[in-house]
Formats: C-alpha cells, sequence, structure tokens
C-alpha cells in the first residue's frame, strides 16, 4: 500500500479496503450479515451492527467495548446522526474485534487463541511507528494500526 493513502483514510475505510479475511471467516461474516441487514437498503443500521458483532464474538458485547469500538472507529453515535454500514465495513470490524478483543471473551482459565500473522503482515506492520511518521494520517487510524500490530498481546487499550 502507497504510505500516503493513509492521509485520505478512516480508520472504517482502512478495515473495508485493507483487511483480508479467510474463507472460513468470511462465510460467518457473510451469514450474519445476511440475516441482519435491512431489507430495504441492504445496510445495516448501528444496532444490527453490534447485534452482529456479538453474533461473531459468541456474546453480547459490553457498553464498554461498544463505546471503545465506535471510539476507535471514528464514528460518531448520536440521535441525529444515521449510521449505515456495508458488507465490507461490517467484515473488516468484525475481524479487528475478533483479533484485538477476543480475550476479553475468554474466562480466565482459556490460554486463548494462537494468533498467526502472514509474512505479508509482518512486512507491512513492520518499522510501522516510522512508517506513521511519515505520513499524517488522522490519530484514530495510527492508533487503530499500532493496534493491529499489537494484536496477540493481552491487554490492548485506546485512549
Amino acid at each position: 500500500m502507497d504510505l500516503n493513502q493513509l492521509n485520505e483514510l478512516t480508520p472504517l475505510g482502512y478495515l473495508s479496503r485493507h483487511v483480508t479475511i479467510c474463507t472460513s471467516r468470511r462465510q460467518l461474516y457473510d451469514k450474519v450479515y445476511t440475516r441482519i441487514k435491512s431489507v430495504r437498503d441492504g445496510l445495516l443500521t448501528e444496532d444490527a451492527f453490534i447485534k452482529g458483532l456479538g453474533e461473531v464474538m459468541g456474546g453480547c458485547l459490553s457498553k464498554d467495548l461498544i463505546s471503545e469500538i465506535w471510539s476507535i472507529l471514528g464514528v460518531k453515535i448520536a440521535p441525529h446522526i444515521e449510521n449505515k454500514f456495508s458488507y465490507r465495513e461490517f467484515a473488516g470490524v468484525a475481524a479487528l474485534v475478533e483479533r484485538v478483543f477476543c480475550f476479553r471473551f475468554l474466562d480466565s482459565s482459556s490460554p486463548g487463541p494462537i494468533l498467526h500473522k502472514s509474512e505479508i503482515e509482518k512486512a507491512d506492520f513492520d518499522r510501522l511507528i516510522s512508517k506513521l511518521a511519515q505520513v499524517s494520517a488522522n490519530q484514530s487510524l495510527q492508533d487503530l494500526l499500532i493496534a493491529i500490530k499489537d494484536s496477540g498481546n493481552i491487554k490492548i487499550y485506546f485512549s
């Protein structure tokens, strides 16, 4: 990816365009999305989006986690704003939530999943901090990229 593209992208835009999803996860995301999408426009409302993420994670999302997800995505939630989400956006965010927040859904006796990173991902995220210093990406996108790079660590928090 051309690093200058980061200057124009939002976190949601990055996830919808640059996240690669394996076949088994794509099938799950597709089934969930198809079941809960709007009949009228084929998109997800904010409530349906959160419900779908809960189904992907196998449990309800806490209010704190929901707020954290909206914050890292840079999505403003307000009564006068109607946010709608496409399949690509839902799938990208679902992959992020599974990857970054999976440890919050495990009981204390579970060791958690083993997160393998592809060689391409390792190369893309190598020297991320120095790469981000070369562009003027918004802070939310920078926080998102750092969280993805650090995923697999038990404690990841966003400011």
